[in-house]
């Protein structure tokens, strides 16, 4: 298994204490600290190329009239990153832009009437999380408006949420699991994270179903596609629909990605893609077994240099921890930061809890929270920015 703890937690926790007790000054004479949140996403139907920007959202679902922070997203990837400071509470976030539709080729506008919208998280303060903003996130918003009476809430959204990644065949376990599948996985058209690459590969299959849906009505959008399955997630029978939809689609689908990044599967219902590995299209005839398990085998590998950046309280501290083995996987990576939690709370006076973890492969961030008892009392939160490079 994948461990660098004995040799990062020494110096990752020096850090922490350092930032968060000002380098030494009394803590009674400390000002009350900042805390700025950093959402970390990507917007995709296709890769959106325009604006993400975050707003207050109330716990009766009011969103702000104001904009916390805006970021232009990143050609090609859709990806941006925000930095909202000294703000506590619910945060909706809304892409606008151009795309190109997967399905058709056709460039689509959003603009602010209509937006792609997700959520990221609830009580946000502090720390870093992923939000991906999708059709997906967006048909599951409008789900829950419709059950709340015009009221986001997150009672409604996580039921609508759960409604969607089970009708999808996604098999979660909770809602907290769809959030993680859904919302905190980030899409991308390239690389080797099965998580995002499946994500991305579902996104073009919703745009061919949106095809199919929209065939012979020239002024059917994305909305109105999108409307239609939020109305779907209503009901049980309902997400059949939707779930026997997106069979029929992927029958039309599958056999034009000999050459995409992916190999995936609909067998059974659950869609499962992995890394094409040679243009082997044999997987997406419904007889591919691997699915999400294919590259998540292996074990750490390789000696590489960590480069750390250790940020807590409005203070970053650059750490660099040399021959170091690399997971191959989320889930190894975020194990891993896991031993390293169980370290920290070993240290007398202070206990961890991780709040997010993510990981691409070569780069990884978790935002945790670190509470001390002694020798004062205070919390911080902090991320920790991961980069492994080959040596």
């Amino acid at each position: 298994m994948f461990s660098t703890r004995s040799r990062i937690l020494s110096p990752l926790f020096v850090a922490l204490t350092l930032a968060g007790c000002g380098g030494g000054d009394d803590a009674n004479n400390a000002p009350a600290p900042t805390s700025n949140t950093t959402i970390n996403g990507v917007a995709m139907a296709g890769p959106i190329s325009g604006q993400v920007c975050a707003y207050a959202l109330s716990n009766t679902g009011t969103v702000g009239a104001t904009a916390l922070a805006c970021d232009d997203t990143t050609p090609g990837t859709g990806a941006y990153s925000l930095t909202i400071a000294d703000y506590v509470g619910e945060v909706i976030l809304a892409a606008t832009g151009t795309y190109i539709d997967e399905a058709t080729g056709q460039t689509i506008t959003l603009n602010a009437l209509n937006a792609l919208r997700t959520i990221t998280g609830w009580e946000v303060a502090g720390g870093a999380f992923n939000a991906a903003i999708t059709p997906l996130t967006e048909a599951t918003i409008r789900s829950a408006l419709a059950a709340g009476g015009g009221n986001l809430t997150e009672a409604n959204f996580n039921t609508a949420l759960l409604n969607m990644a089970t009708a999808l065949g996604l098999t979660p376990a909770d809602a907290a699991d769809a959030f993680d599948t859904l919302v905190e996985t980030l899409p991308a058209l390239t690389g080797a994270n099965t998580g995002a690459l499946s994500y991305a590969a579902l996104l073009d299959l919703v745009s061919t179903a949106q095809s199919q849906y929209c065939t012979g009505n020239t002024g059917c959008t994305l909305f109105d596609y999108l409307d239609q399955v939020s109305t779907f997630l209503g009901s049980q029978a309902g997400m059949t629909q939707f779930s026997q939809a997106m069979q029929t689609a992927y029958t039309s689908w599958h056999a034009a990605q000999a050459n995409a990044p992916y190999v995936c599967s609909y067998a059974g219902g659950a869609f499962t893609c992995a890394p094409n590995s040679g243009g082997d299209t044999g997987g997406n005839t419904g007889g591919n077994t691997g699915g999400n398990t294919g590259g998540n085998t292996g074990g750490a590998t390789g000696s590489y240099n960590l480069n750390l950046l250790v940020s807590a309280m409005g203070t970053t501290t650059p750490i660099q921890i040399t021959e170091v083995p690399k997971p191959n996987t989320q889930d190894e990576f975020c194990t891993s930061a896991l031993e390293l939690a169980q370290g920290q709370a070993n240290v007398p006076g202070a206990t961890w809890t991780m709040n997010s973890c993510s990981f691409d492969g070569t780069h990884g961030v978790i935002a945790a929270t670190v509470d001390i008892t002694s020798p004062i009392v205070m919390s911080i939160p902090y991320s920790v920015d991961y980069t492994y490079a080959a040596r």
